[in-house]
C-alpha cells in the first residue's frame, strides 16, 4: 500500500515561501537604512576629531617655541601650513588633502587669522585661527557637512 501512495517532489519554493522571505528582507531594509546615515556621519565626524587631535599635537609640540622665539602670526601660520604640506590630513567629507594659507572649498586644513570672514564653504575642514593680537592662542575648528562648527571640537591652546 506503501507504494501506492505517491509523494510530490520538491522542486523548489512555495510561492508563501518566498514572499515570507520577500517581507522579512524589506523589514530588515526598512529598520537598517536609516541607521547607515547615521554611522556614515558618525564615521565622518571622527575623520574630523582624529585631523583635529593631530594638529592640536603638532601645535602643543611647537608652542613652546614659538613662545620663546617670539614668533608673528605669519611665522606661526606658515609653520603649520609647511607641516602639514605633506597630505597629512584628509577632509573626511570631501575627501581632499589640500593645505592652504587662504580657505578655499573643499580643503581639509584651513589655516587663518582670527576674525577673517571667508564666504567658502569650510564643509569637513579643520580651521585653525592664529589669534592676531596674541599669536599664541590659537583656536582650531572643526566643520561639519554643512560647514557649521562643531561645537564639541572646538580646542583653544595657549602656553
Amino acid at each position: 500500500m506503501n507504494e501506492m501512495i505517491k509523494r510530490r517532489k520538491d522542486n523548489g519554493f512555495t510561492l508563501i515561501e518566498l514572499m515570507i522571505v520577500i517581507a522579512v528582507i524589506g523589514i530588515l531594509a526598512v529598520v537598517l537604512i536609516p541607521k547607515v546615515g547615521t554611522i556614515k556621519t558618525q564615521a565622518k565626524t571622527a575623520g574630523l576629531n582624529t585631523n583635529i587631535r593631530l594638529v592640536e599635537g603638532y601645535i602643543q609640540n611647537k608652542i613652546t617655541k614659538w613662545a620663546d622665539n617670539g614668533a608673528t602670526e605669519n611665522e606661526i601660520q606658515n609653520d603649520i601650513i609647511e607641516a602639514f604640506n605633506n597630505d597629512d590630513i584628509t577632509n573626511p567629507f570631501t575627501f581632499s588633502k589640500v593645505v592652504a594659507k587662504n580657505a578655499s572649498d573643499s580643503e581639509a586644513l584651513i589655516v587663518q587669522k582670527t576674525n577673517d570672514k571667508n564666504d567658502v564653504n569650510k564643509r569637513g575642514s579643520v580651521v585653525v585661527e592664529v589669534d592676531k593680537i596674541d599669536p599664541l592662542t590659537i583656536t582650531i575648528t572643526a566643520h561639519d557637512n554643512d560647514g557649521d562648527i562643531i561645537k564639541d571640537l572646538t580646542v583653544e591652546i595657549t602656553p
